[in-house]
């Protein structure tokens, strides 16, 4: 009878194990999942910062390289509108930038 018994308990202990350890793995799975989706988010934001600046520092590249083939010289590529407002965006997306950046709060924003 005792040893029925205690392989009954055994087997119990076994199953009880196996259905915590069912219980953990998709708790886990599950935080994991939650993690990473957190961590790829976060990249793409500061991807996106990135990106506005490259694509506004190409736009300002087109701009000066159609003047310059029109014999252009400073003063008629400032003159353009668009360029002046490139330019702004440009600045300000460094800025953001950098206010992103600087962890340690010194500085401008």
């Amino acid at each position: 009878q005792a040893v029925k018994q205690s392989q009954w308990s055994q087997r119990q202990l076994k199953t009880d194990l196996r259905n915590a350890l069912v219980t953990l793995d998709h708790a886990w799975a599950s935080f994991e999942h939650k993690y990473i989706s957190e961590l790829i988010d976060i990249e793409e934001k500061a991807r996106r910062l990135i990106v506005h600046a490259i694509e506004h520092e190409r736009v300002l590249t087109n701009l000066e390289e159609e003047q310059f083939q029109k014999n252009a010289d400073l003063e008629a590529l400032l003159a353009v509108k668009e360029y002046e407002e490139v330019q702004k965006k440009l600045v300000r997306s460094i800025g953001h930038l950098n206010s992103v950046a600087n962890t340690r709060r010194k500085g401008r924003d």
